[in-house]
């Protein structure tokens, strides 16, 4: 089943592959005014952690029964910030739940067996401390750690689980402008050894190689995929042949970057549905970043329907 996170509204909704309906759950009280949720990871094998954006609680669902609770313990010293708390949530050995700021002051680590003990870590490297905007999204990737996409800081993060240190990374490619405009970006993908970065005002898909920390840009755009200054994409994900997913924000075309070189492909006109007349704009969904049920990518929308 494919479950859609409440953005602006007060229930999930639980999407089933084999009837094709929708089935609504509530959340619980004491999650605040702000039901922004933003996304989320599944720890252990039926139970779905999703992250707060505005609201004022960790929230876990129960993916066989929907029942839903609220966790509202975070760190002594956590400060959310005025804009968005975090951006996204990883799962770690099946048994917890990091989440990257976005505005928060740490990352914080949930233990769905201990939930009442939080565990903050604000020791971000030097270069990250300049602004409020942190990071984008992450992924754990296979050397182990967790990587972080920059939002709005000049440097690539990656978080050791085991004790919450952090390396920052920032030998990046030429930007041919203003480089402290286009380290912009809005989600994370591993595959493979490296950390791929979906571009918001970047102009380059950029690549970590997550051993070495050497980085690359990807910059041979298709024609057709036309953006405007409020953001290109939103989202990456891969297929099962390795290749790279950019999800549209404003961008006018999915775009395929095949793994075979690095050059990219237009999707063959595969677009987000447009809903006249407003511009297209969607999020990658939660969970695992990959495409999904059959083979199929499924993208829901984010002013329509009010989900992530």
């Amino acid at each position: 089943a494919l479950w859609l996170v409440p953005h602006c509204t007060n229930k999930f909704l639980r999407f089933d592959f084999g009837t094709q309906t929708f089935t609504s759950h509530a959340l619980p009280a004491g999650i605040g005014s702000k039901i922004r949720m933003v996304g989320g990871a599944m720890v252990g094998p039926e139970n779905l952690f999703v992250v707060p954006q505005g609201a004022r609680a960790v929230v876990g669902v129960n993916t066989r029964t929907g029942s839903a609770t609220a966790y509202t313990k975070f760190p002594t010293g956590f400060v959310p910030s005025s804009g968005s708390a975090f951006s996204g949530g990883i799962a770690i050995r099946d048994s917890e739940l990091w989440m990257v700021p976005a505005h928060a002051n740490m990352v914080v680590k949930f233990i769905p067996a201990t939930p009442d003990e939080m565990v903050g870590f604000s020791n971000f490297p030097p270069k990250t401390t300049t602004t409020e905007k942190k990071f984008a999204g992450g992924a754990l990737c296979r050397d182990g750690n967790i990587w972080m996409a920059p939002l709005d800081n000049a440097a690539v993060v990656h978080v050791r689980p085991s004790d919450g240190e952090m390396k920052s990374f920032d030998h990046w490619p030429h930007f041919p402008r203003n480089p402290e405009m286009e380290m912009k970006f809005q989600a994370g993908l591993c595959s493979g050894n490296f950390f791929w970065m979906s571009p918001h005002f970047s102009p380059m898909v950029v690549a970590v190689d997550i051993y070495s920390g050497a980085m690359k840009g990807f910059a041979k755009w298709p024609q057709e995929a036309t953006a405007t200054a409020n953001g290109m994409f939103s989202g990456i994900t891969a297929s099962a042949d390795g290749s790279l997913y950019l999800i549209p924000h404003q961008a006018t075309r999915i775009v395929r970057l095949r793994n075979n070189g690095g050059g990219f492909n237009d999707d063959a006109a595969r677009r987000c549905g447009i809903i006249t007349p407003m511009p297209v704009r969607c999020l990658n969904l939660p969970a695992q970043n990959r495409l999904g049920h059959s083979g199929s990518m499924m993208i829901a929308p984010l002013r329509q329907d009010s989900f992530q």
